[in-house]
Formats: C-alpha cells, structure tokens, sequence
C-alpha cells in the first residue's frame, strides 16, 4: 500500500535507522531526503513528525548529521580513490556509523536500567522479585 502513512513498528525503526547509518558522506542529511529515501526503498511513506517521535530515529538522525558535517570540515579523502575502494570505504563507514549509534543506545538501555533499579530498591523491591518469571498466557482455550 504505498503513499498511505501507518504507524512504525520496531522493524520499521530499524530499516530507518539503517538507511540513516548508510547516508551517503557526499550527500546532505535532511528530512526530506531521508522521507525520499524511505519511500523509494520500502514504498512506504511517513511524516517527519512520525519520524521524529522515535527517540532511536531522532538519535540516529542527529548522531549522523554531526558525523557528516565533522567529516565535511575535514579533508574529502576519497578524492582521486578508485571506485572499489571508495565502495569499501563506504561500507565501512556506515559499520562504523552503526557500531558509534548501537554503543548510544546501549549506554542509553544502562542509564535506563540503573535509574529503574535504584527506584525498585528505594521502594523496597528486591531482585528475586523483579527476576520473576511473567504468567504464562493459555491463548488457546476459550471460555463459552
């Protein structure tokens, strides 16, 4: 269903995520682009503000204009590169692009924990409750 605008899922996330993480270096990061780019590879369209509202999407987003514009300061160095090696170097540099985004959200998950688990122990949680293991849930039988 392309052009209609539906909600993110986690694999959408990602998939946006990852095109962020691919941004070309010669290019310009911007929403718009970033819109293009998401609809010319997965037919699907979403808003900026949809966008936006993902704290992972607007992370990647920002983390990568930073690179982007640090690199452009600098001196261009595929100038004058072969093309195979020029292809490599991409590819390395949205692993690297990927690796310095995933370490982010990692750190960002720590915080998260360390914050949750300080406030279970203010409130007198201990970790043998909170290792609980959840209810299983029968979805097979039905009751009539």
């Amino acid at each position: 269903m392309a052009g209609e605008i539906k909600n993110l899922t986690d694999q959408d996330v990602e998939a946006v995520c990852s095109i962020i993480d691919g941004w070309a270096s010669d290019e310009k990061l911007t929403w718009e682009g970033l819109l293009a780019a998401i609809e010319m590879r997965y037919e699907r369209k979403w808003s900026r503000q949809a966008l936006d509202r993902h704290s992972r999407i607007k992370a990647a987003f920002r983390l990568k204009k930073r690179t982007l514009q640090s690199r452009s300061s600098k001196e261009k160095k595929d100038d004058g590169m072969a093309p195979d090696l020029k292809k490599a170097y991409e590819i390395i540099a949205k692993h690297e692009s990927t690796i310095e985004r995933q370490a982010q959200e990692i750190n960002g998950l720590l915080e998260r924990f360390m914050r949750w688990s300080y406030n279970a122990a203010s409130k007198g949680l201990t970790e043998e409750y909170l290792d609980k293991p959840l209810y299983k849930v029968d979805r097979g039988s039905t009751r009539g």
